[in-house]
């Protein structure tokens, strides 16, 4: 009943107040429903899955002057070059995007892309928004309207 209050309130509100309110509502219903939060957190880490698994080519390993003077020394005395590590979608973006992720994949990649690396940013961003909601709304700080 109190949502669809708050709905009923958000359709009557001038234009930029309306416009907040459709996101608060469509975000963490009105603060009703602060889990909805999560479903977003999803939504925001399989969009940046998708970003990284389409775009492969524009990550490339950080090879460092340790990792390159190994590489070399394998080399010249014959033995065999291990394998360039393999980009693994989920847990780049696990660490990429989550204010909470353990472990820290981005490290071992460069990215060249310049809008690819805006993206991730972007989702970040949205990431720490939605996390602090998510808490707020969980600890009962957050406010309903």
């Amino acid at each position: 009943m109190r949502v669809s209050a708050a709905n009923k309130v958000t359709r009557r509100s001038p234009l930029l107040p309306k416009m907040l309110r459709c996101v608060y509502g469509a975000v963490v219903g009105y603060g009703y429903y602060p889990l909805l939060a999560a479903a977003w957190l999803i939504v925001v880490v399989f969009a940046g899955s998708i970003v990284v698994a389409t775009n492969r080519n524009d990550f490339v390993p950080n090879r460092d002057a340790t990792n390159a003077a190994a590489t070399v020394y394998l080399g010249q005395t014959h033995r065999k070059v291990p394998d360039p590590p393999q980009l693994k979608p989920l847990h780049y973006t696990l660490s990429a995007v989550l204010p909470t992720a353990v472990g820290n994949a981005t490290s071992d990649w460069n990215i060249k892309s310049t809008w690819v690396g805006f993206a991730l940013t972007s989702l970040k961003l949205t990431s720490w928004v939605l996390t602090a909601l998510l808490v707020a709304g969980v600890s009962g700080l957050l406010r309903k309207a």
